[in-house]
């Protein structure tokens, strides 16, 4: 474990760049998904990638948005997918 730790400190961290725009371009993407649909408000996180989404609608009370298979799930299933947050072989 000291030796990993050591690692993380001294090697080459290059990597990060590039990881950390892509997680920033995903935010983004749900971000920018999530709040063109009415009735929906998100923050941007601070530091990490999960999302409080905002029902600003009392549309959003109905049982056909709440139900597993709603319209809400689908669109933020959706905008998930689209940024590439889902596995391949998932069914949706």
């Amino acid at each position: 474990a000291q030796m990993g730790y050591l690692s993380g400190l001294i090697d080459d961290k290059s990597w990060m760049d590039a990881y950390r725009k892509t997680v920033l371009s995903r935010r983004d993407l749900c971000l920018r998904r999530i709040n063109e649909i009415e009735g929906l408000e998100v923050e941007t996180p601070g530091g990490a990638f999960y999302m409080f989404i905002r029902l600003t609608d009392e549309k959003w009370a109905a049982d056909e948005f709440r139900s597993t298979n709603g319209q809400l799930e689908w669109m933020i299933h959706k905008a998930l997918k689209d940024a590439g947050r889902l596995k391949k072989e998932d069914p949706s």
